[in-house]
């Protein structure tokens, strides 16, 4: 390998570690929306990067279950439920547009989006 390729490579490597930063510094900024729904109706939806203290909250969905959350600044978790495997509460926190937790015995989801969400969305697969 001659040194003219080393620099080609090396400025490839530069260029991508650049963009990469890039591209995350840029999500970060972004307002954040979840979305919490028990069945198939939105309980609430909270905007994250407008919360200023962190809290819990509890969301009842019947039959005796629920799901405590917990909201801070950019980020939700489930902290506790009383479903049998706890997939929800290993999850840990989330805090980037479209990811989800999910609860299936209660049938309660959290889905963070970048903008407010209205469920009318058109997206590439259902176009």
């Amino acid at each position: 390998m001659k040194s003219g390729d080393r620099a080609v490579i090396l400025l490839i490597i530069v260029a991508a570690s650049m963009a990469f930063y890039l591209a995350r510094l840029a999500g970060t900024s972004e307002e954040v929306y979840a979305e919490i729904r028990v069945g198939n109706v939105v309980r609430e939806v909270i905007d994250l990067s407008a919360v200023s203290e962190p809290y819990t909250k509890t969301f009842r969905t019947g039959n005796g279950g629920y799901n405590v959350v917990e909201v801070r600044r950019g980020m939700i978790r489930v902290v506790e439920a009383n479903c049998p495997e706890q997939i929800d509460v290993r999850q840990g926190w989330i805090s980037r547009p479209y990811q989800s937790i999910v609860c299936l015995p209660h049938r309660f989801v959290i889905t963070l989006y970048s903008q407010r969400h209205d469920g009318l969305d058109v997206d590439g697969v259902s176009y």
